[in-house]
């Protein structure tokens, strides 16, 4: 038996069709963002057409490796959001963000029984495993489209939002297998099993969102800055930034590496791992504060949090190969999981393009806490305080007036922009859908049966394909206005 692949030249159709996917990705995207800012549609077109939905350009296995690549570029850009995050900013507006998540969660569900179970006349948990796909927020495509804003009080609320929200799919992932099971054999025997199933999830992430900090506060905080190593390492002290940088990206994908096994075999979400990694790495590599009465050190401060900064040694590293080949696969993948031809039914399209409607204002109802909280913010702080990612310290400009709280209508563009961004489903929305389907041909049952699975597929389509491009409008033309005042 062979120990080795036989080394084989390429045939040129194969060469041509995968350099002309990757180069048309991209190019599909610029032109998209100029025309309609929405290059993650056109990816995600171009996936249905080159994949198994429309005309099967791609080999099966190669759309096998390229969603597998696809996710680790997901994975990334999670992870970076959690290194741009602002720490204080986050816990401070945690209970804001649980607010909008639970309003994200629960409408989606709520109206799908609405609709699919009083006035479509479909089962029950039919309408649940529906509405449970259907409140998942893409984070993937939330964060490709965020740009600056993700630096803001209202980008920092919508990331925790989205994280919550995945975290609750997971639960539900794992809770509709076991739910098709017990509807299928009418059994009480797996009810101990499906309360384990439930709480497993919520119970490692919590755990995680405990130890992890308190770890990271206790023993990698001062491992770093033990006798100054990190910050000779990490800090190009002992070479050129290319030193340094090689060297945090070895903490990167060690740490990311950790977390991402720690959360998926506690049963959690691989994605809430990646976010927590990027947490813990931009914590610990914040300098030392200095004392606030030593104003003229607030540029040495700066300098040494740049010096250190994970997210600009990531983004030198990593971010041409996210950007032009990662992301875009993950986007084109979820076209390849599109049944495109199996949505044309008459029936199939009004009843799928009145459940989209639906959760469309299911997810825009999110902002509504940010409209009726944004004239309770307490603003009274100068006007000129720093509200950079960097670790470095607020300081106060005593001349400058304060500001005053936000009334509705200064809110009114954050909420908008937070409703939109949560409109878009995808990879958790798609994977519930596949596992409250089930398979037929191995025999596992399904909650979905064929009417109600296509509707759920037009929802998530649909939302997927509206909010990126309503959102890149938004922050194009509104992003001053989202980005600036109380949400900044």
């Amino acid at each position: 038996m062979s120990t080795a692949l036989p080394y084989e030249e390429p045939s040129l159709k194969s060469l041509l069709i995968l350099s002309s996917f990757l180069y048309i990705l991209n190019v599909v995207r610029v032109f998209a963002d100029h025309l309609l800012y929405g290059g993650i549609v056109a990816e995600i077109a171009l996936g249905i057409v080159y994949g198994s939905p429309i005309a099967g350009i791609l080999h099966t296995d190669w759309q096998t490796t390229f969603t597998v690549l696809g996710y680790i570029g997901l994975i990334l850009v999670v992870f970076e959001g959690g290194l741009s995050s602002n720490l204080p900013m986050l816990l401070s507006n945690l209970p804001l963000s649980t607010l909008c998540a639970l309003i994200g969660i629960g409408l989606p569900i709520a109206f799908s029984f609405a609709l699919l179970n009083v006035a479509f006349s479909y089962r029950p948990l039919e309408a649940f495993a529906a509405g449970a796909a259907l409140s998942s927020t893409s984070l993937g495509t939330t964060l490709a489209a965020l740009n600056s804003v993700t630096k803001s009080r209202i980008g920092t609320v919508l990331i925790s939002a989205a994280i919550i929200d995945d975290v609750i799919g997971l639960v539900i992932a794992a809770v509709i297998p076991a739910l098709a099971t017990i509807d299928s054999n009418s059994s009480q025997s797996g009810n101990s099993s499906l309360a384990w199933t439930i709480i497993r999830p919520l119970l490692s992430s919590v755990l995680i969102a405990i130890i992890a900090p308190l770890i990271a506060r206790f023993v990698l905080r001062p491992l770093f800055w033990f006798r100054g190593v990190g910050e000779l390492w990490a800090g190009a002290g002992w070479g050129t930034v290319t030193h340094a940088d090689a060297f945090k990206l070895f903490l990167m994908i060690g740490t990311v590496s950790v977390m991402a096994a720690i959360s998926y075999y506690t049963g959690t979400s691989v994605l809430y791992g990646a976010y927590v990694a990027g947490l813990i790495l931009t914590y610990i590599a914040q300098p030392p504060s200095p004392p606030a009465d030593l104003r003229a050190d607030v540029q040495s401060h700066a300098n040494r949090a740049e010096a250190l900064s994970f997210e600009a040694s990531f983004a030198r590293t990593m971010g041409p190969m996210q950007n032009f080949v990662l992301l875009p696969l993950f986007f084109a993948s979820i076209g390849f999981a599109v049944p495109f031809l199996d949505l044309w039914d008459p029936m199939i399209i009004w009843r799928g393009i009145v459940y989209s409607i639906l959760m469309l204002l299911a997810k825009l109802a999110v902002g509504l806490p940010i409209l009726l909280h944004g004239p309770f913010i307490n603003e009274q702080i100068p006007a000129r305080v720093s509200t950079s990612l960097t670790c470095v310290p607020a300081y106060e400009d005593q001349s400058s007036p304060a500001v005053t709280r936000p009334t509705f209508s200064v809110s009114t563009p954050a909420a908008v922009f937070m409703g939109v961004a949560m409109v878009a489903r995808g990879e958790i929305g798609l994977l519930i859908a596949q596992l409250a389907r089930g398979n037929e041909a191995s025999g596992e049952p399904g909650l979905l049966s064929t009417e109600p699975f296509l509707l759920c597929i037009w929802a998530i389509l649909l939302c997927t394909l509206v909010g990126p491009v309503s959102l890149g409008y938004i922050v194009k033309r509104w992003g001053a206005k989202v980005n600036t005042g109380a949400w900044a």
